[in-house]
């Protein structure tokens, strides 16, 4: 089941791009899920203090608020690469519907407006704290790839402490909201109540305080802290899932228990037990081209080159705009469209067309 933050985020992710529909069970359609690329240069912003630096399409500066998202992303998508997690920038961008998202959307218009203030320090400071060492980050249970795209894009804005001061909710209890970055201290949940349903994130609501019920509020935990609320750790710790708690995974090099969420670190590591039960070890992925075997059920292979085929090997996944077939697979909610390239799925139905009641 996809946890009610998941859908949440995911619909907050592709409203703008004309996607906040439901599908069967009530979760958000995948195809609705839209992406692209913001080109170079919206790293730049965050080795220089984000007063003068290129923050994306069209050299938005660092200084804007319209800025941070792309410079954000870019910044994500340079890191995850060469951690083997997408073959280029491009296509890493493509999946991860961040700053395109109606979060980050929403919040642009809300500092035009007056309702949310923008810190273009604490932008730049939430960019340099992106982790550099192919860190491990959240999981979303039964949602795409482990650690990449959006999910892990509004994970680790959410868990990065500095990222908290970017944007500063002006409205006070009782004032309406669309997300709770819209929302004071003082009253710090976006409450969803009726006509709004729990699938849809799309819908105006009310500050309030947590003790009234709202449930648009999350809360990062430090290691050892109960995260059973949210599901959020303060990096580098994770929510694990048997305990409760926020943990550190293992180094590499370290011993590992392959049943653990995360059993190791590094995304472009993976705990290499014998048979899926026992302990083993954390050791560095395979690179495209090697034989690989999944005995255990864990992938042995870096993300952008799975272990698939017969002979099983490990095999490059497609970039945007690339060839695609049942053998070569495209990576996260990108599909292999009618030309036979990896592309986004076409949009869904609208959020207000659908709700009603959408922003």
């Amino acid at each position: 089941m996809v946890s009610w933050r998941a859908q949440a985020i995911l619909c907050a992710a592709i409203v703008a791009s004309g996607g906040c529909g439901t599908g069967s069970g009530g979760t958000p359609t995948d195809g609705a899920v839209v992406g692209g690329s913001h080109g170079s240069g919206g790293a730049t912003g965050s080795s220089t203090g984000g007063s003068t630096g290129s923050g994306g399409p069209g050299g938005a500066p660092l200084s804007s608020a319209a800025g941070f998202g792309p410079a954000f992303e870019h910044a994500l998508c340079e890191m995850l690469v060469p951690c083997g997690a997408y073959p280029d920038v491009a296509t890493c961008e493509a999946d991860t519907v961040f700053a395109e998202g109606a979060l980050l959307q929403t919040m642009v218009a809300d500092v035009q407006r007056g309702i949310v203030r923008y810190d273009s320090s604490a932008a730049a400071a939430c960019i340099a704290a992106l982790p550099t060492g192919c860190e491990t980050t959240e999981k979303f249970s039964g949602v795409g790839p482990l650690y990449t795209g959006t999910y892990g894009a509004f994970n680790l804005f959410e868990v990065i402490p500095a990222c908290g001061g970017v944007f500063t909710g002006l409205a006070g209890p009782g004032q309406p909201c669309s997300f709770w970055l819209d929302c004071t201290p003082a009253a710090p949940v976006c409450g969803r109540f009726v006509p709004c349903s729990e699938n849809d994130s799309c819908c105006p609501a009310t500050c309030q305080s947590p003790a009234d019920g709202g449930v648009d509020y999350y809360l990062p935990h430090a290691v050892g802290e109960s995260c059973r609320d949210d599901g959020l750790c303060l990096l580098p710790s994770l929510c694990d899932s048997t305990s409760g708690a926020c943990v550190v995974a293992p180094a590499e090099g370290a011993s590992c228990d392959p049943r653990s969420g995360y059993p190791c670190g590094r995304m472009d590591d993976y705990c290499n037990s014998s048979d899926g039960s026992a302990p083993g070890t954390c050791v560095r992925r395979l690179s495209a081209g090697a034989s690989c075997s999944l005995p255990s059920g864990a992938e042995p292979c870096l993300w952008d080159a799975p272990c698939t085929g017969d002979p099983p090997i490990c095999r490059p996944i497609g970039g945007l705009g690339s060839p695609c077939s049942q053998q070569v697979l495209c990576p996260g909610l990108l599909v292999c469209g009618a030309t036979g390239t990896c592309g986004p799925a076409a949009s869904g139905p609208n959020c207000d067309a659908t709700e009603g009641n959408g922003t």
